[in-house]
């Protein structure tokens, strides 16, 4: 009937006069519609259909551009458009529409949709009215949501909504919605679609009590497959503003490049606070395999005071360690041969601990060493390294030019199966260049030669290595015999025993005895320090790690323990570590709990101190870190939730909002190369400290 109805419409029209005459049939942009019901006022030149009508829209490659679908829908010849008073479909380049009513004109490719609705992929898009242009659309009063339950359990608001169906969408003045109570506004909110390149916003609310209350936001932008970029937007109620960026470039073995920087002005404060990090390594090219190659690389760590990290990225482990340090190398490579130049800073907090006082500074420095490698022939390894540089270390008043040269040449001598020789003799120069009216050149020259004997065996290995080293007086070839240690820097035996009967275990240990005559002390005074691990690893995720380093003389020095247990992504993790020069024992505990129960899983850390009473129990306990980190898995998003309390001031708790629709790749190779090169204490996917 619908094609009938359709035919008999075609045929009246067909013939009538010209001027009622459709659009040419083919090579040029053109409708054609069925429906059960149609008819034509001649004086409107609107054509009605009733009754499953559908109108598809053809471009002049003869491919459909749109279709419509409706119970009713009028063809307004005059003006090229299509209108529907009530309910209907649109499919536009695999993509649907719906709408309470609406116009399109097919001559212009413009329109309007009211109380729209569209779904691209897994996301929702809805509009009080949507304004059609060339295949984009202008939303206002505008909802989306990739929840496909109704009422969906999250939706996001805005004034305005800019869609581009393939490319992206853009939205102002957003308000996230958990149910019908508003969590937080965003101003701007940018995702593409399809194959655009992906841009990633999260949101970090949380409370810290130095900082009050605050919402960190991030905004992650890759630019090319090597190329990435983040922006943060953070404001503290109790501080202010704080912006920042990172980039990250990574170029497969060609260029690696890392940017980090931030700044804030708090409340009150007469400067900027802020931090700057990064570093480069580049291949500048080469001769090919087989000839030498060229690198540059740097890497630098500033900030404004000392305790910036810890008052704004905790996750950084720099936060504990209040330095600045930069360096900078040009590295040449060769089969034989790396040749090095070099400048590199270092500034430690000061002793007021507000500021910094620099602890070495060394611009250039030239290196040099090669593999070891036999010459004109004869059945020896020959090792040279040698370096020269400008530097000044703390508490020097001036830059200090000196260098160093060694010489060394060994042999590996097998004895039998399993015992095996490897003599070795050297010959190192240290110069110390006059830098000072106070100082003239100093010439050191030093001979050193050992012996190391090792005995393999299926249940590991014994080395018994003898080594001696000489000191020439300054400016001359000739034994230091008057100083006080007669010129002998070292002669020491030292034995190293490494077992392993089995994969589940092994021990190793190490000590030396002292055998120079100016050595003072009795058998155990000669004695280093001994260091002994053991390892033991009955089944995966089981593992049991016990170091020591005793004295003869002194006992325990420091004895460290720690255990770990994995059990179907559950974990647990018990560390203990007890000082000599301390009567605390550091105890750190670990809990990772992957319950699979309604998506919940979380991290615990406790770390704490404790003095044993004289007799029995707990003299003092005290807590000096207390984290703990929850992940939940929505319908739509992902949550984490974070509780650190540690000294310092460190009382900080935030969550952090993932949505599905916004999540970052898992195991994307640039953030991998960044995270390995750069910022290696970052979780994978984190994208900030």
């Amino acid at each position: 009937m619908r094609e009938a109805a359709a035919m008999f419409l075609l045929f009246a029209l067909n013939g009538a006069s010209a001027a009622y005459d459709l659009p040419a049939a083919t090579g040029t942009h053109r409708v054609e519609f069925t429906a059960e019901e149609a008819d034509f006022n001649e004086y409107s030149r609107v054509i009605g259909l009733r009754r499953e009508a559908v109108v598809r829209e053809f471009g002049p490659d003869d491919r459909i551009v749109r279709t419509l679908k409706a119970d009713r829908l009028s063809i307004d010849m005059s003006s090229r458009t299509v209108v529907s008073e009530g309910p209907f479909i649109m499919e536009e380049s695999g993509s649907f529409f719906y709408g309470r009513s609406g116009e399109i004109s097919y001559a212009d490719n413009t329109g309007v949709i009211r109380e729209g609705r569209f779904s691209y992929a897994n996301l929702v898009f809805r509009g009080r009215e949507i304004r059609v242009d060339d295949g984009e659309y202008a939303y206002h009063g505008a909802r989306f949501t990739s929840c496909d339950l109704l009422p969906p359990h999250y939706q996001v608001k805005a004034s305005r909504l800019y869609l581009k169906p393939d490319s992206h969408f853009l939205a102002y003045n957003t308000v996230f919605f958990l149910g019908k109570v508003p969590i937080f506004y965003f101003p701007v909110l940018y995702r593409p679609l399809g194959k655009g390149t992906p841009f990633i916003t999260s949101v970090y609310p949380g409370y810290d009590e130095r900082s009050g209350a605050y919402l960190k936001t991030s905004y992650v932008y890759r630019f090319t497959r090597t190329l990435k970029g983040k922006l943060f937007l953070d404001y503290f109620s109790k501080q202010g503003l704080g912006t920042g960026a990172e980039i990250n470039h990574d170029s497969a073995d060609r260029a690696r490049t890392h940017l980090s920087a931030y700044r804030i002005r708090e409340y009150g404060a007469g400067g900027d606070r802020w931090a700057l990090s990064g570093g480069y390594w580049r291949a500048l090219g080469g001769t090919g395999e087989g000839g030498p190659n060229y690198y540059s690389q740097s890497y630098f760590r500033l900030l404004s005071d000392p305790d910036f990290n810890n008052h704004y990225f905790r996750s950084n482990p720099f936060a504990v360690s209040p330095d600045m340090q930069a360096s900078a190398g040009f590295t040449r490579q060769s089969n034989n041969t790396v040749t090095r130049l070099s400048a590199a800073t270092r500034y430690d907090r000061d002793a007021a601990g507000t500021g910094f006082r620099q602890a070495y500074d060394s611009a250039p420095r030239l290196e040099f060493q090669t593999v070891p490698l036999r010459l004109a022939g004869v059945p020896v390894l020959n090792s040279f390294s040698a370096f020269l540089e400008r530097s000044k270390s703390e508490g020097d008043s001036f830059y200090q030019n000196k260098g160093d040269a060694s010489w060394t040449v060994s042999k590996n001598i097998p004895l039998t199966r399993a015992v095996s020789l490897y003599p070795h003799a050297a010959y190192r120069q240290s110069v110390f260049m006059s830098t000072s009216s106070a100082t003239g050149d100093l010439w050191v020259g030093r001979y050193s030669n050992g012996v190391n004997m090792r005995l393999d065996g299926l249940w590991g290995s014994f080395d018994m290595a003898y080594a001696y080293r000489q000191r020439f007086r300054a400016n001359t070839l000739k034994e230091d015999g008057a100083a006080a240690d007669g010129g002998v820097e070292e002669e020491s035996v030292t034995p190293t025993l490494f077992v392993r009967p089995s994969r589940k275990y092994y021990l190793r240990a190490s000590t030396s005895y002292d055998l120079r005559s100016a050595a003072v002390g009795n058998f155990a005074r000669r004695l280093s320090t001994m260091t002994a691990e053991f390892v033991y690893e009955p089944r995966p995720g089981v593992s049991l790690i016990l170091q020591d380093d005793y004295s003869f003389t002194g006992g325990h020095r420091a004895v460290t323990a720690q255990a770990d247990f994995l059990v179907e992504g559950n974990s647990v993790g018990l560390g203990v570590a007890k000082y000599a020069d301390s009567p605390e024992y550091v105890i750190s505990n670990t809990i990772g709990v992957r319950p699979g129960w309604r998506g919940w899983s979380g991290d615990l850390t406790l770390r704490y101190r404790l003095v044993p009473a004289a007799r029995v129990g707990v003299d003092k306990f005290s807590f000096f870190e207390k984290s703990a980190v929850l992940y939940k898995e929505f319908h739509d998003f992902r949550s984490t939730w974070n509780l650190r309390l540690r000294p310092g001031g460190v009382k900080e708790f935030f969550f952090l909002i993932t949505m599905k629709i916004n999540d970052a790749p898992r195991n994307e190779p640039l953030d991998e190369e960044a995270r390995r090169y750069w910022t290696h204490w970052r979780r994978p996917g984190q994208i900030r400290d």
